[in-house]
C-alpha cells in the first residue's frame, strides 16, 4: 500500500543539553523536494550531521496537507551552512559519554526533598491554625524541579520548588484573613513587607532563609504562594551543595 503522506511530512529538529529542555533548531520540508527519495537523503544527512555533532535531539514530525513550517526557525539547509560550513559552533554542548556527577549530588537532592515537605507541612499548618474550620488544600505542587536551563553539566543545573495553598473564607473579611495568617507568619520568623491594597483584595509578602511567601486575601479565598531559594550542586572536589537566592 502507498504512503498518502510520502514526501509531505515537515520534520522539526530540537536540541538542547537536556531533553526535557529542548529548542528548535531547524526543518525539513519534505514538500519541497521533488523527489521522495531525495528528502529522504537530506533526513538521514541532517541525522547524521547532528548525531556526529554528540547534541541531544530530537525530531517532531507532522504529515499530510495541513503540515506547516515553523515561524523563525530556519531550513536545514540553512543551518548547515551556518554551522557545518561556516563553522559557527552550535549554542549547545554535546552530551558527554557519562555525566560527571557533583560529589554533593545526592545530598542536594535529598535536602531540597526535605525542604520542600518541610515547607509544604509548615504552609498547611500555618493557614490551618490560622483559618480554623476552613476548607485549606494544595491547589498546585509539582514538586521539586529544575529551575535552570538544562546542561550537560549538572554543577550549572539548579533546582527548586513551588507550593500554592487556597483556603476558604466564607464570611471572613479578607483583611481579617490577611491579619490572622500575618501574625502567625511573623511568628514564626518571617520578615513581611508592606501590606498591598488591590481593588479586589489585599495581600503581604514574606521572607524567610531565601524562602518567599505571597499572601493574597480576597472575598471567598485567600491563596499562599510559597516559593523556596535555589540549590545547586558545584564540580568541585568535595565540595558542599549551594542554597542561592533566586
Amino acid at each position: 500500500m502507498v504512503d498518502s503522506d510520502l514526501g509531505t511530512n515537515v520534520h522539526l529538529y530540537e536540541y538542547g543539553e537536556a531533553y526535557d529542555d529542548l529548542r528548535p533548531a531547524f526543518f525539513i520540508d519534505e514538500r519541497v523536494y521533488d523527489d521522495p527519495q531525495l528528502a529522504q537523503s537530506v533526513i538521514e544527512s541532517a541525522d547524521a550531521a547532528m548525531t556526529r555533532a554528540g547534541v541531544i535531539y530530537e525530531v517532531e514530525v507532522t504529515s499530510g496537507r495541513h503540515a506547516t513550517r515553523p515561524i523563525g526557525v530556519p531550513t536545514w539547509e540553512e543551518f548547515k551552512q551556518r554551522h557545518f560550513v561556516d563553522g559557527v559552533p552550535l549554542p549547545v554542548r554535546p552530551a558527554p559519554h557519562g555525566p560527571a556527577i557533583p560529589p554533593s549530588w545526592a545530598a542536594m537532592i535529598r535536602a531540597v526533598e526535605d525542604a520542600h515537605r518541610a515547607f509544604r507541612e509548615e504552609l498547611i499548618q500555618l493557614v490551618t491554625t490560622a483559618l480554623p474550620g476552613q476548607d485549606v488544600f494544595i491547589a498546585h505542587d509539582p514538586g521539586p524541579l529544575r529551575r535552570s536551563a538544562g546542561s550537560v553539566n549538572w554543577s550549572e543545573e539548579s533546582f527548586g520548588f513551588e507550593v500554592t495553598i487556597h483556603a476558604g473564607l466564607d464570611d471572613l473579611p479578607p483583611a481579617e484573613a490577611l491579619d490572622r495568617v500575618s501574625t502567625l507568619l511573623a511568628a514564626h520568623g518571617w520578615r513581611l513587607e508592606e501590606r498591598i491594597t488591590r481593588p479586589a483584595g489585599v495581600a503581604v509578602e514574606g521572607f524567610r532563609d531565601h524562602f518567599a511567601v505571597l499572601v493574597d486575601a480576597r472575598p471567598s479565598k485567600i491563596t499562599v504562594l510559597g516559593e523556596s531559594p535555589l540549590y545547586r550542586a558545584p564540580a568541585a572536589p568535595a565540595s558542599a551543595f549551594v542554597i542561592e537566592p533566586r
